[in-house]
């Protein structure tokens, strides 16, 4: 059974977010007043792709969803990161504005990285299309 939350707080199917457009097979979703600015964790369907929008009509992240409906990578330009080794030390920085990766399993964040050229060959028109530069 899949892990995280399909129909808590973070679920795309609670009205805490609305589809307001969709671009090629990505909806666009934004937060409802209840809704927070992270993507959802479980998506509605399976093997999705959502494109969050801020409440100001910015764009922020993209997330990819497994067969699951979980979230198993997101990328995002609307903060940065510092990411750190196994003894938490900081090993780079991420800055904002330049996409980064953030990789889950299970539903849940695992490892931050920028990403790698297959991600930009795979994702890069919906990258473009929300903007931001795809390396530093």
């Amino acid at each position: 059974m899949a892990k995280g939350n399909r129909g808590g707080k973070n679920g795309a199917t609670t009205g805490y977010y609305i589809t307001v457009d969709t671009y090629k097979s990505a909806k666009i979703i934004q937060p409802t007043s209840k809704g927070s600015m992270s993507l959802p964790r479980m998506s509605h369907s399976p093997n999705a792709i959502y494109i969050l929008k801020n409440k100001n009509g910015k764009y922020k992240s993209m997330g990819i969803y497994n067969e699951h409906r979980e979230i198993v990578k997101e990328f995002d330009i609307g903060h940065g990161h510092k990411r750190r080794n196994k003894r938490g030390e900081v090993v780079q920085h991420l800055k904002r504005g330049v996409f980064h990766t953030h990789i889950a399993k299970g539903g849940r964040e695992n490892d931050t990285r920028y990403l790698t050229k297959k991600e930009i060959k795979k994702y890069g028109d919906y990258l473009h299309f929300i903007g931001g530069m795809l390396s530093e």
